[in-house]
């Protein structure tokens, strides 16, 4: 009786512990999200999710372009059935060393222009953030019905010729995710 209720517990906490290491994927598991509302339209805010780990800014040192892709969908929560896509957007951000000029260049989604950087950390925030996005018109909403907002960034690099892009599996650093991160609407 003691031996099953010792390998009981060894179990249970070995699942657990399982459980919670693969939980975090080694990404960052904070994020901030705020939805706000103006007369027309619902607006996101996030940033903390960017995926940087040491491989990428390697690769990014060396010249290759990475993206950052953020998923942003928004649902209304219905009792019964699935739930109902309001709208569903992916935005990509992405930065590009210039080895010769030492200058970081981000494009931001929805900006023509790439903004310019000379410390990658500051490139780092800067791509880490979206800001005034908008997710719907407030006349697809109706304020009895409850919504939720679930957020998520994954990495890539800039894809090359089929040769280049098979000497570069043995270095590769693979795509890299978040979780979803949820918010639930107030409206």
């Amino acid at each position: 009786m003691q031996g099953r209720r010792r390998s009981f517990i060894v179990v249970a906490v070995l699942v657990v512990s399982w459980l919670l290491f693969f939980r975090t994927g080694g990404a960052s598991n904070t994020a901030e999200i705020i939805v706000t509302s103006n007369a027309e339209q619902l607006v996101l805010y996030a940033r903390g999710m960017a995926l940087f780990n040491p491989d990428i800014e390697k690769a990014i040192m060396a010249g290759t372009r990475v993206n950052l892709s953020y998923t942003v969908v928004l649902y209304e929560e219905r009792n019964y059935w699935f739930n109902r896509v309001i709208s569903q957007l992916v935005f990509t951000n992405s930065i590009k060393y210039d080895t010769a000029k030492k200058i970081f260049h981000v494009a931001l989604a929805g900006q023509r222009e790439p903004i310019s950087f000379s410390e990658l950390d500051v490139a780092q925030a800067a791509m880490d953030e979206l800001n005034n996005i908008p997710l719907a018109s407030t006349q697809q909403l109706n304020k009895a019905s409850e919504y939720y907002v679930k957020v998520k960034a994954k990495t890539h690099k800039e894809r090359h010729p089929m040769i280049v892009d098979f000497f570069s599996l043995i270095t590769s650093w693979g795509k890299l995710e978040t979780d979803w991160f949820r918010y639930k609407l107030i409206f």
